[in-house]
């Protein structure tokens, strides 16, 4: 049975009471269950909405491994026939694009193996199962909660609901952070794995810099040229040259969402001020600036704070910062507001701003129907009171 958090985890002080600690996880997951719930009502051979099938995201895994299967890799970053090949296998499917490099084939492989929703099913266990073997540490000492409750995060429910990377992208986040002090080459081979998803390892750079971390360095940066390079030689050049050329040219455009529904998953401030129809450079120049101001913020922290502090800050600032991202991608930032819940000695306004970047996840996509980039703003809250977290615990040391 699970119970409530225990204060001797949460540094002293009155817990949340009986059952009342559930409440975040309900009202954080209502977006989610509604989506589901509408899913399962339109669920027809597979497709749970015009153009989406069920699994959605995890369509393009699946496509890559059996475009590796059959030998037609030259369709991969070639919309049209991506496109034509997805209709072969899955019906009326709607666009997609594979946006991710090369060197990601070894992993989509065995799930090419595998019936779809078999691949589905394995795909969501073995990258759930790695996020909470990643999380358990810090997450069962700060809330005294199971650790699969981290699956269980508006964040981590979205990217269920979505069929992506999420749990697979965090896990690596925190093996590589978690490692960083006793062995610092395992955890620059975490770092360097990020490849799969690189932008999402922008600030990783920054804070080993600042904390003087070469072995981590050097060994994240052989991790990158071996998998780059190992990936030309295993599938050809032009793989790459493609998904330069062509894919990294379609995902920028979808910083200018327009109205469809990536606008309600970004997590970009840059998104939400285009659809106010603000001029390019004038919403470029304002999200560059707050990225600017967040960065610095990390690196200032990264110089006082414990690794675990300043990972699952960087892990928050990482979506202030990028101009493209989406929020399956929150699992660790979502993981940090939750382990925040449970600290008694935060005051009531950042016990409340810790809240709302714990549901950022879903309730972001609540005010962007409503017309605010509410998604960036939920994760400033949460940025802020982390960083004074971390700040004001340096000092209390």
């Amino acid at each position: 049975m699970i119970g409530s958090p225990r204060a001797a985890r949460s540094g002293g002080g009155e817990p949340m009471r009986g059952w009342a600690w559930l409440a975040p996880w309900i009202v954080g997951n209502l977006v989610v269950f509604g989506l589901f719930a509408v899913d399962l009502r339109h669920l027809d051979a597979g497709m749970v909405s015009p153009g989406a099938y069920w699994g959605r995201d995890f369509v393009n895994v699946w496509t890559a491994g059996r475009l590796l299967i059959e030998g037609r890799l030259e369709l991969l970053y070639d919309l049209a026939g991506y496109h034509r090949f997805q209709l072969e296998q899955f019906g009326r499917i709607g666009q997609h694009n594979y946006s991710y490099p090369p060197l990601t084939l070894p992993l989509v492989l065995p799930f090419g193996l595998l019936p779809y929703p078999v691949a589905l099913l394995a795909w969501l266990v073995a990258t759930g199962w790695f996020f909470v073997r990643a999380a358990r540490p810090w997450w069962e000492r700060a809330t005294g909660l199971p650790a699969w409750l981290v699956l269980a995060t508006p964040a981590g429910l979205i990217n269920i609901w979505a069929g992506h990377y999420g749990f697979l992208i965090g896990g690596l986040l925190l093996y590589g952070w978690r490692n960083l002090e006793a062995r610092p080459v395992l955890a620059g081979i975490c770092f360097g794995l990020l490849a799969i998803k690189p932008h999402i390892a922008i600030l990783v750079p920054l804070v080993l810099l600042a904390r003087g971390e070469w072995r981590a360095i050097g060994a994240a940066a052989v991790t990158v040229v071996l998998l780059v390079a190992g990936s030309a030689a295993l599938f050809g050049i032009d793989r790459w040259i493609e998904y330069v050329t062509v894919t990294l040219g379609v995902q920028a455009a979808l910083i200018d969402a327009g109205n469809s529904f990536f606008r309600f998953m970004s997590t970009s401030l840059a998104t939400g001020l285009l659809h106010w129809s603000m001029p390019r450079m004038t919403a470029f120049a304002i999200h560059w600036a707050q990225a600017a101001l967040a960065a610095a913020m990390v690196v200032h922290a990264a110089r006082r704070g414990s690794i675990e502090q300043v990972a699952l800050l960087a892990a928050t600032a990482t979506f202030l910062v990028l101009p493209y991202a989406f929020n399956y991608d929150l699992t660790v930032s979502a993981m940090a507001a939750g382990m925040l819940l449970y600290v008694p000695r935060l005051q009531g306004w950042e016990r409340r701003l810790v809240l709302g970047g714990f549901m950022a996840a879903q309730l972001g996509m609540v005010l962007v129907a409503a017309g605010i980039p509410g998604i960036a703003l939920l994760l400033w809250g949460l940025f802020v009171v982390q960083y004074r977290s971390t700040v004001i615990a340096t000092v209390e040391r």
